[in-house]
């Protein structure tokens, strides 16, 4: 780069429907974009003296040329970041894409007795987020294996409690060390306790404790998540789905779905149409090649769910949805005051429009290190959950906005208290995420109607004191006192504070 001429572009020129996208750019300008936005200028220099690097480096960081997690650690301490803020959605991407690049650098280990046990005292008692990802970087090593079952299996289960109910950084942090353990030597007592945490008939969060499964590949894993397809609770049937779509992405191999097929098949057919078994099943059939389903010997009694107009093939309607994501990622772009990012516009095209759990995943995972662009993406994407012309997008987008937003949008109140039942849903669960209380009459309409998981976890987030009355009274269906008492065993919404 000549010196004082402005950064290069960073875009990911992947195609929008291919088998891969460009991992090491989309590193690149997080670490970049965490350096610009940050209120008090900071040079590659700072980086590189705190990192003890060269300031090339640091630019080869920047511009998605190596990863590096002493780099990425050291952004977070330069910029006065909470630890694992940009590192932790780093490490989780690159866990995602089997083909992504190796941390060349991940920075020291921890070699001592006392390092050990000052890390094990920590998570004991009051932790946030980055106490847990350096717990679990620590003791998943491939030589860790000094942490008693008994002791292992208590913390995992309370990081498995933590992480259901944490938002922004503190989401990310916790996930990426439950990752961790389930990818070291304590990956199985990770999942015995995820299988204790599914027997709770009245769990509410699964998703996020299955992709954490889905993040190594063993049979019994596998096994537990086709057999988990035919549990009787729709939450438990998308969970599982998704554990099966990360290990896909994980696993890299080519013929990951081939023994899968056949039984993926068969449950499809016992599903119910109109069912959310059937729209998840599709979803999980559409990610199987072709050449996968075309001979299988068992053959779908019924079409597939529909999905995204996107996914019909159409060149035409794939440029569309690009044209879309530009719009909104230059009204972002706009109001924060910054160059245009091809990089964002194709984050919003993964998080909104795009049909792959684990592009939209990691991608709102990344916007979540920058709180700022995040909350401004949110703003833009509340217009695509209420008037988008395809409603297959805009129960999309709904479905994903909680997962990036932390602060109520102005049309919250409308959306809970409106007639429309799926806006209601998705204001339901942002005023959980965001921790707003509720007027106790919208709760109960919505318990009444049937939204009784969306309306119990804007209540349990928001600590909300309707939750225990809820749980005592004898006259509500078992479900909903069954997932009230959850919510009080379990607790509010995790935020870790500010550094």
């Amino acid at each position: 780069m000549v010196p004082g001429a402005p950064p290069r572009v960073l875009a990911d020129e992947t195609p929008l429907g291919g088998s891969r996208i460009d991992v090491g750019r989309r590193i690149g300008w997080l670490l970049r974009t965490a350096r610009q936005l940050s209120p008090t200028p900071v040079r590659l220099q700072d980086i590189a003296d705190h990192a003890g690097v060269s300031v090339a480096v640091v630019h080869r960081a920047e511009t998605g040329a190596v990863r590096s997690g002493r780099v990425a650690s050291s952004y977070e301490e330069v910029l006065g970041l909470a630890p694992g803020t940009v590192r932790a959605p780093i490490d989780i991407l690159c866990r995602t894409f089997a083909y992504s690049p190796a941390d060349r650098d991940p920075g020291p280990d921890v070699t001592t007795v006392a390092e050990m046990s000052a890390l094990l005292g920590r998570v004991r008692a009051s932790p946030h987020g980055g106490d847990w990802l350096a717990w679990a970087r620590a003791f998943s090593g491939p030589a860790a294996l000094g942490l008693p079952v008994d002791l292992a299996a208590s913390l995992l289960h309370r990081l498995v409690g933590e992480m259901d109910r944490s938002v922004a950084s503190a989401y990310t942090t916790r996930y990426e060390a439950l990752a961790l353990m389930r990818c070291g030597p304590y990956g199985e007592v990770m999942l015995d306790v995820a299988r204790e945490r599914l027997a709770e008939p009245h769990v509410q969060f699964l998703a996020d404790l299955m992709s954490a499964v889905g993040e190594h590949v063993s049979p019994d894993a596998l096994a537990w998540c086709l057999e988990l397809l035919r549990d009787p609770r729709d939450r438990v049937v998308t969970a599982a789905c998704l554990g099966l779509e990360n290990m896909a992405s994980i696993s890299g191999d080519p013929d990951f779905w081939s023994p899968l097929v056949r039984p993926l098949l068969e449950i499809y057919n016992e599903t119910e149409p109109d069912s959310e078994q059937w729209r998840w099943l599709s979803h999980v059939l559409r990610l199987v090649p072709p050449a996968e389903l075309s001979p299988a010997p068992v053959r779908p009694v019924r079409a597939l769910a529909p999905g995204a107009q996107s996914l019909v093939g159409m060149a035409g309607l794939h440029e569309a949805h690009w044209h879309e994501s530009e719009v909104l990622a230059r009204s972002v772009t706009s109001d924060l005051g910054l160059r245009e990012q091809p990089m964002l516009a194709r984050l919003v095209h993964d998080i909104v429009f795009g049909p792959h759990e684990t592009r939209a995943v990691t991608g709102y995972m990344l916007l979540t290190a920058l709180p700022d662009l995040a909350a401004a993406v949110a703003d833009e994407v509340v217009h695509v959950v209420e008037a988008h012309p395809d409603p297959v997008i805009r129960d999309r987008a709904g479905r994903r906005l909680p997962a990036f937003t932390h602060a109520p949008p102005d049309r919250l109140h409308r959306w809970v208290s409106g007639r429309d039942e799926r806006l209601r849903r998705v204001g339901l669960r942002v005023a959980g995420t965001s921790g707003v209380l509720l007027p106790d009459e919208v709760l109960i309409d919505a318990i009444r109607d049937g939204d009784t998981l969306a309306a119990l976890a804007a209540a349990g987030l928001s600590g909300h004191a309707l939750v225990a009355r809820l749980a005592d009274d004898e006259s509500l269906a078992e479900d909903v006192r069954g997932a009230a008492a959850w919510w009080l065993r379990n607790g509010t919404r995790v935020v870790d504070p500010a550094v």
